[in-house]
C-alpha cells in the first residue's frame, strides 16, 4: 500500500527511479525477470541482500515524509480510514508524511504500477483532504481478519525511522 500528496502521483513518470524501486520492492521472493537487470555478482548474491540494498532509496523517502508504504502479501483486505486509533491490531506501523497540495491517495502499489505501464490512470483507492502539514499515518493490522485500519492524524512527533521496508504479515 502507499499513501502519498496527490502532488507526488502527479509527478510520476515511467522509467523513473520510484518505478524502478517500487518493481524491485515488490519483487520480495525475486522470482520476476528484474533480478536479470543486476550483474552477475549481485544474482550470485541472496535476493534478500539485493533487495534491500535496492530498496534503500524507499525506505529513505519514507523516513523523510515523501511517502506512505508498505508491503501486504497478494490477497484482499479490509480497509478502514479513521482519525483515531480505536484499538491495539496485531502489528502497527506509523510513518510521517507531509501534505502539500490539500489531499492524499491511497493506491494498491501492484495494480497501480500495471495500469500506469499502460498509460492508464492510476487507481486509488481512496482519496482524502487534508489541510497542507504534517501527518502521522498509523497501520493497525488485524492479521487473522485481514483488516488494515488506518489512521491519520496531525503528527505529534517524529515517527521511528525505518531500516527496511515491512511485511507485518511476516
Amino acid at each position: 500500500m502507499l499513501i502519498a500528496d496527490m502532488q507526488f502521483f502527479a509527478g510520476w513518470e515511467i522509467g523513473d527511479y520510484f518505478t524502478y524501486d517500487l518493481n524491485v520492492a515488490l519483487d520480495i521472493e525475486g522470482d520476476s525477470e528484474i533480478i536479470f537487470d543486476f550483474s552477475e555478482a549481485d544474482q550470485a548474491k541472496p535476493w534478500s541482500v539485493v533487495w534491500q540494498r535496492e530498496t534503500k532509496r524507499l525506505v529513505d523517502s519514507v523516513n523523510k515524509g515523501e511517502y506512505s508504504f508498505f508491503l501486504l502479501p497478494t490477497g484482499d483486505y479490509n480497509l478502514d480510514i479513521t482519525s483515531q486509533i480505536s484499538r491495539q491490531g496485531d502489528a502497527q506501523i506509523t510513518h510521517n508524511l507531509r501534505v502539500v497540495s490539500g489531499e492524499i491517495g491511497f493506491i494498491e502499489a501492484a495494480g497501480a504500477l500495471e495500469t500506469f505501464y499502460s498509460r492508464e490512470p492510476i487507481p486509488f483507492i481512496y482519496k482524502k483532504p487534508l489541510p497542507n502539514g504534517i501527518y502521522s499515518v498509523t497501520y493497525n493490522i488485524f492479521r487473522d481478519t485481514k483488516n488494515i485500519e488506518v489512521t491519520i492524524q496531525p503528527v505529534a512527533g517524529q515517527a521511528k525511522l525505518i531500516d527496511s521496508l515491512q511485511n507485518p504479515f511476516q
